[in-house]
């Protein structure tokens, strides 16, 4: 994949100004409200994504090895929206708004470190998260590298020898310790996964019956498509 991918999403999303999303005065589990939900996850989602890929964009020449903690990040939330994209989606053409509520409020308020203190609903595990985005990857793709690449990103992310490597090269009669220079990587599992996100939020979007910045997802998905294989992102919206 061409280095330039992840400049050009960041270039089509870096300006985005989202529309007020005014809450509807209606019971949490009713569809209105599940759509109303499922595109303030949509939209702060995009908004995440522009911040990493405005990160990665400074870091790729200033402290390339640094990048492997943001593509770590954005690795696990593009395997949480394939996560939403798998459970919610089908939950809101079936109209079963109370489940599809339960998910939202887990993906947008659940919180491991405040649950130890209040009632607040758990995450969506990591571990599930990426085990669906696994079997997505294959099936979409042709791709299972997901689970390990998260291993890998994992492990540079982690205190452990195969971080500190990177600071390290051989020499005959020792090594010497500096500054890494490969982001190659990093990138190419970047690129991947900003193919999926934006094709996960784009079905969320569709589903939520968004059309506004769905419309811009799309439009940046048929752009950077070109000769890659990506999953058909032209489905019709079903009414709720």
């Amino acid at each position: 994949m061409e280095d330039a991918l992840y400049s050009e999403v960041y270039s089509r999303i870096k300006d985005i100004c989202f529309p007020c999303l005014v809450q509807p005065n209606t019971i949490n589990n009713s569809a209105e409200y599940v759509c109303w939900a499922l595109q303030v996850y949509c939209y702060s989602l995009v908004a995440h994504m522009r911040e990493v890929l405005g990160g990665v964009e400074q870091l790729e020449s200033a402290h390339p090895f640094l990048v492997c903690l943001l593509v770590r990040n954005l690795h696990e939330w593009t395997a949480q929206a394939g996560y939403m994209s798998e459970r919610l989606v089908p939950m809101v053409k079936e109209h079963n708004f109370h489940s599809a509520w339960e998910l939202l409020e887990q993906a947008l308020t659940g919180n491991r470190w405040m649950n130890q203190e209040a009632s607040d609903p758990q995450p969506i595990r990591v571990d599930k998260a990426i085990k669906v985005y696994q079997e997505l990857s294959e099936d979409s793709f042709g791709s299972d590298d997901a689970l390990d690449q998260y291993r890998f990103l994992c492990e540079l992310s982690h205190p452990n020898g195969i971080a500190l490597i990177q600071y390290q090269t051989n020499h005959d009669n020792g090594l010497s310790v500096q500054r890494p220079s490969c982001s190659g990587d990093f990138l190419d599992i970047l690129h991947l996964d900003l193919i999926s996100l934006l094709w996960f939020i784009n079905k969320l979007l569709e589903a939520a019956q968004e059309s506004i910045i769905r419309s811009l997802i799309s439009g940046i998905l048929q752009s950077i498509a070109g000769n890659k294989t990506i999953p058909n992102t032209n489905t019709q919206a079903e009414s709720i």
